[in-house]
């Protein structure tokens, strides 16, 4: 959904149930023109949806959010001023996959999320 549109791998590393990546965000996508005129942020939603897409390109197979555990935002992101930030995940390996994530640059972080996610029976 926003992959090439919104941000493109710069670098990844994974392994079973761990992916970090290093994601260039682009601060001319459409969204950032609501969101807000004149001072772009990331919105949330947004975050924990790259954190889905990042998974499902791993596994390759689609999952829906079953239970949103807990999110804290902790800073706000501004593309234009940090236009490249750094996303850790790591999930198990089951029906329903226990998924830990955070996003940040250098000491900064954006946000932390755990969650649940199950496979869709729909394919990518």
């Amino acid at each position: 959904m926003f992959l090439h549109s919104l941000y493109e791998i710069e670098r990844a590393l994974s392994s079973p149930g761990e992916l970090k990546a290093d994601l260039k965000i682009r601060p001319d996508h459409p969204l950032y023109a609501g969101h807000f005129p004149g001072h772009p942020v990331t919105p949330g939603v947004v975050l924990t949806e790259i954190v889905k897409e990042l998974i499902e390109s791993r596994v390759e197979k689609r999952l829906v959010m079953v239970q949103l555990r807990q999110v804290k935002f902790l800073a706000a992101h501004d593309p234009v001023a940090v236009p490249t930030i750094s996303v850790v995940v790591n999930w198990t390996d089951e029906p329903e996959s226990i998924v830990q994530a955070s996003a940040s640059a250098g000491e900064l972080t954006y946000f932390k999320l755990s969650a649940v996610y199950r496979l869709s029976d729909t394919v990518l």
